[in-house]
């Protein structure tokens, strides 16, 4: 399998590893502990996408990637060392592990960017070398632990520039909450050009041009359809072609773009998303057996997809370049005709802020309009004279049961404890600090949960601002998974189908989440095991492994009011150990699965949940 031939039997492609992995030997050992790890002794496995002999590395497929698996490694302070005949345009090495899934340096340069480990580890390294098929000789290439003057010096030079800085005070406590929390420390001991360290870069553009003219070029069998004003990149023609040839199931292709300084990043193939809108754009290259003249190409990708499920793929480059064009506002979608209305049970776990719970009641009975809810409060040991206060206002409009469950806090817990007081054909798992604001949103989520082969059914959330807390969640963000978007403005939101409209997803985010009953029970529920972290996203992972589809609904939309009832979730040195607990029994279960999301794109920053573009796409390279 190939990164960016992105399959809908996302459990056959699970079981790939991400992009080309394979194995190292690692340099230097202390103790049985690596102080080096030299990238130019790799002992290759057989290796489809990324090849080296000697001191050349041949990209063959985009993101090709090498894998180091779980080696020990020595604490201290690390740096990459990396020295090429030209600038690749990637060269990163990622570092993980249960307490720090995402550790990233730049080869662009090297040196200038240091990590310290106190843990030995184990840890899972990541190569990429270049995001584009390309050859590139490498003279030197490795991660290494500094010596202790080397350290000194990179402090001391660190240590002039953090006295400089406004906020120092502030950066301190965040590091001292760090170290005793057992983390990684970073520091830059240079200036960093916009380009290699993020400063300065857009978001990844998301949005997608109304239908336009368009244009065809032939070359090997293959039809390219292009925008007016589309110009290819001189490496376009061959990866297409190399695509197709090494994919003969492949139909269709389509590609990100360039629009003046930004970059488009499409997502693989949706089906569920093509329902609603023409995401893919242009431009498309079909082969020529199924091109139809006077066919409009996003019309030939449907029926491309809806012949062979497996005939359209995505190649995440930019591959064309244009001028920018401005996406205009999107139509929302209809409310939708229901044939039935089954009950529908939300579950409501509550404890510290009985005002965001009275807040949510409102909604449920004033901006729902739904005419089956039951209301199921779970109450984790709040202030009992307060809740019976609020519980008897809504009760006017609501019919409300309660469970009391005072035992410490666990959300597997106290959903399951609900569901199972729950009398309705639909689940909906709601937090207390979400607020519904408009009518017709819960008849959206019903008409996907009642669908065929759907799981878990998610909502649009957004922050009280009006710009986007959630719109379906990405795995591999921040090394786990993230929420895609967060923080696009209301007006951006209302340009992007992948935000309006609804669309498949690994996984939503359990503020807001329903699924039926049935299926709910086939799972067993969430996993008590996972008492406050990662417990929805690994729900919706487990019913997408017994196959069901799970889906966002872009056109439903509430306000949450994020971490209010609670509280931010790494605020205490406990806090980020527990996490770093569960984190570790999720990833030991789904780090697979994490490393390819079909429903993503490699072209995205991991280390972002904006939705900008890999700082590697930042340059032509």
């Amino acid at each position: 399998m190939r990164i960016w031939l992105c399959s809908p039997d996302w459990k056959r492609s699970a079981m790939q590893p991400f992009g080309q992995q394979t194995h190292v030997n690692v340099g230097k050992r202390e103790f049985g502990v690596a102080k080096t790890i030299d990238f130019l002794t790799v002992a290759l496995r057989a290796c489809e996408g990324l090849e080296r002999e000697g001191n050349m590395f041949t990209v063959h497929s985009p993101w090709g990637r090498l894998h180091v698996s779980c080696p020990r490694l020595c604490p201290g302070w690390w740096t990459l060392e990396c020295g090429m005949d030209s600038w690749a345009g990637g060269v990163e090495v990622q570092i993980s592990s249960p307490s720090d899934p995402l550790l990233v340096l730049s080869g662009e340069n090297a040196g200038a960017e240091n990590i310290y480990l106190q843990d030995r580890g184990p840890y899972d390294i990541t190569l990429m070398i270049s995001p584009w098929p390309s050859r590139i000789s490498v003279q030197r290439l490795r991660l290494r632990r500094l010596s202790q003057l080397e350290a000194m010096q990179k402090i001391t030079s660190g240590a002039s520039r953090f006295l400089r800085k406004p906020n120092r005070v502030d950066i301190l406590k965040r590091i001292g909450r760090r170290f005793v929390a057992g983390q990684a420390l970073g520091m830059r001991t240079e200036v960093l050009s916009p380009a290699s360290s993020g400063a300065g870069v857009s978001p990844a553009k998301v949005h997608h041009p109304t239908r336009g003219a368009e244009h065809a070029e032939s070359w090997s069998g293959v039809r390219a359809v292009l925008g007016m004003g589309d110009r290819l990149d001189a490496r376009a023609r061959a990866i297409v072609e190399d695509v197709f040839a090494a994919s003969p199931s492949l139909k269709a292709l389509y590609c990100d773009a360039r629009e003046g300084d930004d970059i488009l990043i499409r997502k693989p193939w949706d089906a569920e998303l093509a329902k609603w809108h023409d995401f893919a754009g242009l431009p498309v290259f079909i082969r020529e057996e199924w091109w139809r003249a006077g066919e409009p190409a996003w019309l030939q990708l449907k029926r491309i997809a809806a012949t062979s499920p497996d005939g359209v793929g995505h190649i995440p480059l930019p591959l064309v370049e244009r001028p920018h064009q401005r996406a205009p506002v999107l139509p929302f979608p209809p409310l939708p005709n229901l044939a039935r209305y089954p009950r529908v049970s939300v579950l409501l776990p509550t404890k510290v802020r009985l005002d965001l719970l009275k807040k949510c009641l409102e909604g449920l009975s004033t901006a729902t309009g739904y005419p089956d809810v039951e209301v199921v409060v779970i109450d984790n040991g709040s202030e009992q004279k307060v809740l019976l206060e609020v519980l008897d206002e809504a009760r006017r409009s609501l019919k409300i049961t309660t469970v009391v469950d005072n035992g410490d806090f666990n959300f597997s817990r106290l959903i399951n404890a609900g569901a199972k007081a729950a009398t309705g054909e639909v689940i909906l798992i709601l937090n207390d600090d979400v607020e519904p604001i408009q009518p017709g949103w819960l008849h959206r989520i019903v008409e996907s949960v009642l669908s065929t082969g759907v799981g878990a059914v998610g909502a649009r959330l957004l922050y009280p601002d009006g710009s986007i807390q959630h719109a379906g969640v990405a795995l591999g963000i921040g090394g786990v998974c993230g929420h895609l978007y967060k923080g696009t403005s209301r007006e951006e939101a209302e340009r992007t189908a992948e935000i309006v409209y609804p669309g498949s997803r690994m996984a939503v985010t359990g503020a807001c989440l329903a699924v039926r009953r049935d299926v709910f029970d086939v799972v067993q529920g969430f996993d008590e095991q996972l008492p406050v972290a990662l417990n929805d996203i690994d729900f919706c992972l487990r019913l997408g492994a017994m196959g069901y589809r799970n889906i966002y609904r872009g056109d439903a939309v509430l306000i949450h009011h994020e971490s209010q009832s609670r509280g931010a979730d790494d605020i205490s040195v406990v806090s980020r150990r527990r996490l770093a607990r569960e984190t570790g029994r999720f990833l030991a279960r789904w780090r697979q699965v994490i490393e390819s999301d079909p429903f993503s794109s490699p072209a995205l920053d991991r280390q972002s949940e904006r939705g900008v573009a890999h700082r590697a796409l930042q340059s032509q390279a």
